[in-house]
């Protein structure tokens, strides 16, 4: 069950298990937010192309800036090395996401190359050939090549240091990947895939050089170089002068971690930032009015708040209760409720309004005597969740689904995490995920 914001017009303005293949390390062989009109607008293909955007605003009439600082959520143990593998908050990731290139990535009209030129399967996908292009350079020094991106992808497929993110790469045959040259390399997998630009390459791939990494410097060829990361304060980021793509109008922006979504829109409004990002659907709703300021909303279905079901565990491992869950939901009071009116309703994909959605499913719609019925040969009476505002609204989300599920028989615990401990607390855990259940 998902839902995701509903595009409206911009106001015009006067961002394996297998031992044999298990990743080791190669020889070295050397987030509603909101902005200001400080933001560039033909900076960067980043810039336009965030997974789950959310809102924005800008102050009519304003100059370009030299500098801008935004506004998001931070994890409370964000600070120190700017590692990508562990990216754990949002202000965490929008800094990755300037400082790292990575091989692909989605936008509302496709999938754009980014440091790779050409990504091509085999007759029956089961090997991939990536081609870099041949000016990008890291940070400090050295072209981007071939060894470096295959040793981003054994230490991303790492569970220890990687725990978000080693599972995109579980079909990867390690063991036979190789740089073909300084440009080229060919990566095997166990099992054929189709569609592993959608669903790897373009999903996460921030590319790093080769060898032990050092996090705390600036390790990524984007179009910003870190400069600063305080912890408690921002991250600062500069202008990479030498990015081989079109240079962002900013010189300087600052990221600062602000929880409350109240605070962000008044740092905002004052003037303090130029730039806020996941603002509540009320904040939004009471700001559209204001011609000081511009609320952009998503029309992309990175944007998506939904629940999570394990299917690996009991009883999610049973058809049945996966089927009554779903159709316990009554998506279009949730999208009223919590969206305040401002989304859409899912359909138990996420990706509405992206390239390979399939739009053509019909619509799944809510039977609660079938849901009832379905508990009960299954033997369910309680659900555990856990779920945190990591998306604002959230809580609330998971709230009113309780009083859904309870009409159906099933009474839903929730164990509320704060969102600035969610990700060490729940130990890769996801938002909003029914992990267990009660007879």
């Amino acid at each position: 069950m998902t839902s995701r914001p509903r595009p409206l017009r911009q106001r015009s303005p006067q961002p394996g298990n297998n031992s044999s293949n298990r990743p080791r390390p190669l020889s070295r062989r050397r987030g509603n937010r909101s902005s200001s009109r400080g933001r560039s607008r033909n900076g960067p293909p980043r810039n336009s192309n965030k997974r789950g955007k959310r809102q924005r605003s800008s102050r009519p009439g304003r100059r370009p800036r030299r500098r801008a600082r935004s506004a998001s959520p931070r994890s409370a143990a964000a600070g120190g090395p700017l590692d990508p593998r562990a990216v754990d908050s949002l202000a965490t990731y929008i800094a990755v996401d300037h400082v790292y290139d990575y091989l692909a990535r989605v936008t509302t009209s496709g999938f754009q190359s980014g440091l790779a030129e050409s990504m091509t399967p085999n007759d029956d996908a089961t090997a991939w050939t990536i081609r870099l292009r041949g000016d990008a350079r890291f940070h400090e020094g050295g072209p981007v090549t071939a060894e470096d991106v295959a040793e981003t992808i054994v230490r991303m497929a790492d569970f220890a240091t990687s725990p978000y993110f080693a599972a995109m790469w579980l079909d990867v045959d390690f063991t036979n990947m190789r740089a073909l040259d300084a440009r080229t390399l060919e990566l095997p997998l166990l099992r054929p895939r189709s569609g592993f630009v959608e669903s790897v390459f373009s999903l996460y791939t921030p590319i790093f050089p080769a060898g032990e990494p050092d996090f705390s410097r600036s390790l990524g060829s984007g179009a910003y170089r870190l400069e600063a990361n305080d912890g408690a304060s921002a991250y600062r980021l500069r202008r990479n002068e030498d990015w081989w793509g079109q240079q962002p109008e900013i010189e300087e922006i600052e990221i600062l971690p602000l929880a409350d979504p109240a605070a962000r829109i008044n740092a905002l409004k004052s003037g303090e930032i130029e730039m806020a990002f996941q603002l509540s659907p009320a904040i939004a709703q009471a700001e559209a009015g204001n011609s000081e300021i511009t609320i952009l909303r998503s029309n992309s279905g990175g944007s998506a708040m939904g629940f999570a079901m394990n299917t690996a565990l009991p009883p999610f491992d049973d058809p049945r209760v996966r089927e009554a869950v779903r159709l316990s939901a009554d998506r279009q009071q949730l999208v009223n409720s919590v969206l305040l009116g401002q989304g859409d309703i899912g359909n138990d994909l996420v990706g509405l309004g992206l390239d390979g959605y399939n739009d053509r499913l019909p619509q799944r719609s809510r039977d609660i005597d079938r849901a009832r019925e379905l508990f009960q040969q299954a033997g369910i009476a309680q659900l555990d969740v856990v779920a945190s505002d990591i998306l604002t609204g959230l809580v609330s989300a998971t709230e009113l689904f309780a009083a859904q599920l309870a009409e159906a028989g099933v009474e839903l615990r929730i164990e509320v995490i704060p969102p600035d401990t969610y990700f060490k607390a729940t130990s890769g855990a996801r938002s909003g995920s029914i992990n267990r259940s009660r007879t």
